[in-house]
């Protein structure tokens, strides 16, 4: 993986209507505010996801998306899954889920230079209530110690032959 990118977009997806869903609204919102946040970041929020957000993404090298996800796992457990491992979102997938694996695969196919992709979820607790749960609330600060630690500048030293 190369240590220079041309553009990172940090894109947040999730409905605030729906309690977890909310996760993209705060983790976006932090980050914005968050002064390690490197200048030259785009952080973008979208209630929903279809194709009409490819436009804003063909130029980017690395494209991180920040959303509640139902992984079977725990609330509010953190996940994380990297390039090909988002096909595995339209295996047990909701609408958002399949979305983001379907916007993978128009990324990888369309674009001139597919991005690096990597989805930062929290596990929703998946419940009708119209605020976020507890449990989710307090794994947003982790989440967006992970984002951070993802967007430093990494330093690569050459291991010289043996």
């Amino acid at each position: 993986m190369s240590a220079s990118f041309e553009r990172t977009i940090v894109l947040g997806l999730g409905s605030g209507l729906y309690s977890d869903g909310e996760v993209a609204v705060r983790a976006t919102e932090h980050l914005r505010n968050d002064p390690r946040l490197p200048e030259d970041i785009v952080v973008l929020y979208r209630p929903a996801l279809g194709l009409e957000v490819l436009p804003e993404l063909w130029d980017c090298g690395r494209l991180l998306i920040l959303t509640a996800v139902d992984a079977g796992a725990p609330p509010g457990t953190l996940v994380q899954l990297r390039g090909e491992q988002l096909r595995a979102l339209e295996r047990n997938a909701n609408r958002r889920q399949l979305g983001i694996a379907s916007l993978y695969e128009a990324l990888q196919l369309l674009a001139s230079k597919p991005p690096h992709v990597i989805l930062f979820g929290v596990q929703a607790q998946c419940s009708r209530e119209s605020m976020l749960s507890s449990v989710v609330d307090r794994a947003i600060p982790t989440l967006i110690e992970n984002v951070i630690a993802e967007l430093k500048p990494k330093s690569y030293r050459a291991t010289p032959p043996s």
